[in-house]
């Protein structure tokens, strides 16, 4: 049963990385796996930050009510997306390293 658990939470990562990435809605179901990857970041945590494909990974720094901070990058607690008050858009976005990877925690 674990093993089919583990195979269904990275399928969905895949899902969503794949449906983010091509600029395509995310699904309800899929929004709802996503918002609990992103509640399971501490910090401390190592997370994969996605910019148009290009991978960078950062440590968490900070948690806020809403927001995951990685350094000088700020993410949206519950989607992972990253902040920039000065853009329009999704620039970036983030997933814990660890689901991203392959493993589980």
């Amino acid at each position: 049963m674990k093993i089919n658990i583990q195979f269904f939470i990275l399928s969905s990562v895949k899902q969503i990385m794949s449906e983010h990435m091509a600029g395509m809605i995310v699904v309800h179901f899929a929004k709802e796996k996503l918002r609990e990857l992103m509640g399971t970041l501490k910090v401390g945590d190592e997370v994969v930050r996605d910019m148009k494909g290009i991978i960078m990974n950062l440590k968490v720094t900070s948690i806020t009510n809403d927001r995951i901070i990685c350094n000088y990058w700020e993410f949206d607690k519950e989607t992972g997306d990253e902040i920039d008050e000065d853009c329009t858009g999704t620039l970036s976005y983030i997933l814990p390293s660890s689901y991203v990877n392959g493993k589980t925690q």
